[in-house]
């Protein structure tokens, strides 16, 4: 950058005020600002003396920069940071992701793309434990665990006695345990409720329900029997009356619903952690939805898609007009992310006393974007049991250029043939253009990619075992289906 200054001031005749505004430009990577800018500096140029042709020259030769450039240095130190990056993630996937989840805890939007990915690396994530969680995420037996720290109202003194304690005394072997080794002051009623119902104690025996029905007689026994081993009462007492007050019996309830715990947990730690209220639709999703909310710049536009989805947002309006009729926003979430949905009036007069916020529904519709904003447009509401799954009729598979040596195309290409179907391929290819890129078949291009669309006898099967055997391929970057 500095280097493209310097040729702006010394043959372009810019200040060094321009000159900076021209690096910006290029910095932000605006190929249209720097088309404005082409005017002025062979005027520039032109007056100090160079001919048109070479000041075109030498712009032309700037104008890459405009798609990415940066100072060597800074590319080879970016090199050794992702290169021991991918080491971690590739030999400590738990721990690596560990950190990224700690990283991004105060990062809704980052932190549950962080939770979708490590889910898909078949990584576990293991509600708080007051015996195995750390302050924050940290990994137990090949599980992340999720931290004491993130659960809502449990604050930063109370978390640091809690570990000191099982650092100084071991383990906790129950709750009343817990409530014996604890410091008074430390506890309170949110804490503990907070502690239980983001399953904190569900390692010690006792489930959630109970924990909470009997908490407050229970800190109440645990504080007595504290008092009196502290003022040594407890020889004032018969065998009977001491044997009373070493034991506490707990009235045990039924367990919560694994619905009514998620909800709970989602409310306290933000998130769906040991689950998802959708789990018991997975089959159907997977059969029926073939797009990805996760990745919203792939959403086709215009053309119908199914979703199986949970409404976490309801907002309905009145129209402006005579007519006054309702419509609603709605709010849909699925395993991979959130989009928001449009219910026009005649719609929602058909289905707005069944669709219900955090119910699960499957939908019909189209994504469209209006006023920049992309919007998933509903056309019928119906049970995800009697979704039908949609005609899929392309593969996309993204192949990364510098990888694509004639053994690994060969592979790809026996792939394809072995999972032969109905599905046009559509190749994706990531890297800079040259002459016999140029010269072949594609239907879209741009200065990064090339997407060029085999022949028919390359059709392949929509099937789980053919991505995933793509995805073992090195130059493979991405397959998804349309």
């Amino acid at each position: 950058q500095e280097q493209v200054m310097e040729v702006a001031r010394i043959i372009g005749g810019y200040s060094l005020g321009s000159a900076d505004l021209l690096r910006r430009a290029m910095g932000k990577k605006k190929p249209e600002v720097m088309e404005k800018e082409k005017k002025n500096f062979i005027a520039g140029a032109r007056n100090k003396g160079y001919s048109k042709e070479v000041a075109e020259g030498i712009f032309d030769m700037l104008l890459p920069f405009a798609g990415y450039g940066f100072n060597k240095s800074h590319a080879a130190a970016y090199s050794v940071v992702a290169y021991r990056t991918a080491y971690l993630k590739a030999n400590f996937p738990a721990e690596f992701m560990a950190a990224n989840l700690t990283n991004e805890m105060n990062s809704p939007d980052k932190f549950a793309q962080y939770l979708i990915e490590t889910k898909g690396m078949g990584i576990e994530i293991a509600p708080p434990s007051i015996n195995h969680s750390d302050r924050q995420f940290t990994v137990v037996d090949g599980k992340i665990v999720y931290g004491l720290q993130g659960i809502k109202h449990v604050g930063e003194a109370a978390v640091e006695s809690i570990l000191k304690e099982r650092e100084e005394n071991g383990p906790y072997t129950g709750f009343l345990d817990f409530l014996y080794r604890s410091e008074p002051k430390a506890l309170n009623s949110k804490l503990l409720e907070s502690l239980i119902q983001s399953g904190a104690f569900d390692g010690l025996g006792d489930n959630r329900p109970t924990l909470m029905a009997n908490m407050e007689s229970a800190v109440k026994h645990a504080q007595k029997r504290r008092e009196s081993e502290a003022f040594g009462q407890a020889s004032l007492f018969d065998a009977d009356e001491e044997a009373a007050m070493e034991t506490f019996e707990m009235e045990i309830l039924e367990d919560s619903s694994l619905l009514e715990k998620l909800e709970i947990e989602k409310e306290l730690l933000g998130f769906y952690v040991s689950g998802h209220p959708m789990d018991m639709y997975r089959d159907i999703w997977k059969r029926t939805v073939t797009i990805d909310l996760g990745q919203l710049e792939r959403l086709p536009l215009g053309r119908p898609v199914n979703l199986v989805a949970m409404v976490t947002g309801l907002r309905e309006i009145t129209t402006k007009g005579g007519a006054g009729d309702r419509m609603a926003f709605l709010q849909l979430t699925d395993f991979n992310g959130t989009i928001e949905a449009v219910a026009f009036p005649k719609l929602w007069k058909e289905c707005d006393e069944r669709v219900k916020a955090d119910g699960i529904y499957g939908f019909k519709g189209k994504f469209e974007t209006r006023q920049d904003k992309l919007s998933f447009l509903l056309e019928d509401v119906v049970d995800p049991e009697s979704l039908e799954p949609e005609a899929i009729r392309e593969a996309h598979v993204v192949l990364v250029k510098d990888f694509c040596t004639q053994t690994a195309l060969r592979a790809i290409l026996d792939t394809c043939i072995t999972y032969r179907g109905n599905c046009s391929l559509l190749i994706h290819l990531i890297g800079h253009r040259n002459e016999a890129e140029e010269s072949s078949e594609a239907i879209e291009s741009t200065q990064e990619e090339t997407v060029i669309k085999a022949g028919r006898e390359f059709s392949v099967g929509y099937d789980e075992d053919f991505m995933g055997a793509l995805r073992e391929q090195q130059a493979v970057s991405d397959i998804w289906f349309n």
